[in-house]
């Protein structure tokens, strides 16, 4: 069983079926290609996207529906083409299709959930893909203090 070891969760074994494949990475790290779904009971709803090939590497997340029950994702014909799954809107409570923002948590300030590039996982074909929302009017900065203590 292949592991990687993460400075967070320390050392992780995982069976390949559990990897996500992101063809093109996500932006500004288009090198790290393979991502783990880490959930936690005890930091529910927070979840994370662990870098398969750098440790160090993994985003905090929030499913959208946490952030905006009525969220939904506009996937586009080239988006669909990677992630393998008809092009459409994917409601933020969608079972076949995760839709997670990418929290950004300064030192200082409110936490903020990106929904603008919402990450999606198709859990049917193991691929992510971040997907921009063009045309929307979800923030690229939602403010989620209400969530941190």
């Amino acid at each position: 069983m292949p592991a990687i070891h993460s400075s967070e969760f320390g050392q992780l074994n995982y069976d390949e079926s559990q990897v996500f494949l992101f063809p093109n990475g996500l932006h500004g790290f288009e090198d790290s290609k393979e991502f783990l779904l880490i959930q936690r009971e005890g930091l529910a709803p927070f979840c994370f996207l662990q870098s398969v090939s750098e440790g160090g590497l993994r985003f905090i997340c929030l499913p959208a529906r946490v952030i905006d029950a009525a969220y939904a994702a506009a996937v586009e014909a080239e988006d669909a083409g990677e992630l393998r799954i008809p092009a459409g809107n994917y409601a933020a409570d969608c079972r076949d299709v995760e839709v997670l923002a990418i929290l950004t948590i300064p030192e200082e300030g409110p936490a903020t959930a990106n929904l603008f590039a919402p990450v999606l996982l198709a859990t049917a074909t193991r691929r992510g893909r971040q997907c921009i929302q063009f045309g929307s009017s979800a923030p690229a900065a939602h403010a989620v203090s209400w969530m941190v203590a």
